[in-house]
């Protein structure tokens, strides 16, 4: 079995490179895009892709018991040196069962890799004093910032690109240290630079923006096209990306005034100067712009500062107010019938 220290996370990678399976690991904690590299690694270390089918199983505790988990856990590998099974929601299992089977625990089999994917350490704690004893109880911390920057470099390098330190800054204090959302976003990077090989910080914040105003893009189309399911869906994704309610209201509000300018250099009034979007932004608002009527956009964004005023009031749910706003904007028609494209016709 592998050694390496309790919560020591780049001590267990060392190890798994190196071709030491560890017949153990319980993982438990926040960073799940670690856990998530942790088993690429295992599979592609102990379980090769010809026999992976015979030999990489995953379960459910809460389905599977862990009585049936270790009667697997104890059978021989099939063509392979290991077998990998990865348990979730190790949580679930019962403090009095993880007792009985501490035999185990104690002698785990060696040609097999159990992974128990645990919210918190286990309920037994016989169970989690063995584990440390162990050296197999592994919780997934987020990164520091400055190991968040060094994780960040390497794994640009790893695709043949650099990223400056500026840049890599920007991506942290954009989306934090955490390893599933920082390989998002430069899986988003990657495909936004294309071939140049210097990242920098002038395209993460493309890239935000982009995201961004896709999103608010979406949202405005929905309400646009009284779509109230859609409009609400998308407002709650905003939401649960971690936007606070009053930054959704100051959005939402530089959005419409921003449409409400697309619409005015439309009838030929000149673009203001001080104005800055992205080109792709403004080329957006401008076909968005046909959706709507002046008079419908500032009857909601009245209503958007009367929501800001009801939030800052605290009286008041804000996620509640932004529904009712969504709603209410969403079912105001607008007084120009959209226009159906007529099916063509051969002469």
């Amino acid at each position: 079995m592998a050694v390496f220290r309790k919560d020591n996370w780049e001590a267990l990678m060392e190890c798994v490179r190196k071709g030491e399976a560890p017949a153990l690991i319980w993982l438990h904690g926040e960073d799940q895009g670690k856990g998530r590299s942790l088993l690429e690694e295992l599979r592609s270390k102990f379980v090769p892709e010809p026999v992976r089918s015979f030999n990489y199983v995953c379960l459910d505790a809460r389905e599977a018991g862990l009585e049936r988990i270790l009667e697997i856990a104890r059978s021989l590998p099939m063509l392979s040196r290991y077998k990998l099974i990865v348990v979730y929601n190790a949580s679930e299992l019962r403090k009095a069962d993880l007792e009985r089977s501490l035999g185990y625990f104690q002698a785990p089999c060696p040609s097999t890799c159990l992974v128990f994917w645990a919210q918190k350490p286990p309920q037994s704690e016989k169970l989690a004093k063995l584990l440390q004893e162990k050296r197999a109880l592994v919780e997934l911390k987020p990164r520091s910032d400055s190991g968040a920057q060094a994780w960040v470099r390497d794994r640009v390098l790893q695709e043949g690109k650099d990223i400056t330190a500026e840049a890599t800054r920007a991506l942290i204090q954009r989306v934090g240290t955490q390893e599933g959302p920082l390989e998002w976003e430069i899986q988003k990077l990657l495909a936004f630079v294309g071939q140049k090989r210097l990242i920098q910080d002038s395209d993460v914040e493309d890239v935000a923006a982009e995201a961004r105003s896709s999103t608010l893009f979406e949202l405005t189309d929905a309400l646009s096209e009284n779509r109230t399911a859609h409009a609400l869906r998308t407002l709650h994704r905003i939401l649960e990306q971690g936007t606070a309610p009053l930054a959704v209201v100051g959005m939402l509000a530089r959005q419409l005034r921003l449409l409400l300018t697309a619409m005015s250099v439309k009838k030929g009034v000149p673009l203001p100067g001080e104005l800055q979007v992205p080109d792709f932004v403004w080329e957006r608002l401008l076909r968005q712009a046909a959706a709507w009527n002046e008079t419908r956009l500032l009857t909601a964004l009245r209503a958007l500062m009367g929501v800001d005023t009801a939030m800052k009031s605290g009286r008041l749910d804000p996620e509640v107010l932004l529904d009712q706003w969504v709603i209410r904007t969403s079912l105001t028609k607008s007084p120009y019938p959209r226009v159906k494209k007529q099916a063509q016709t051969r002469g």
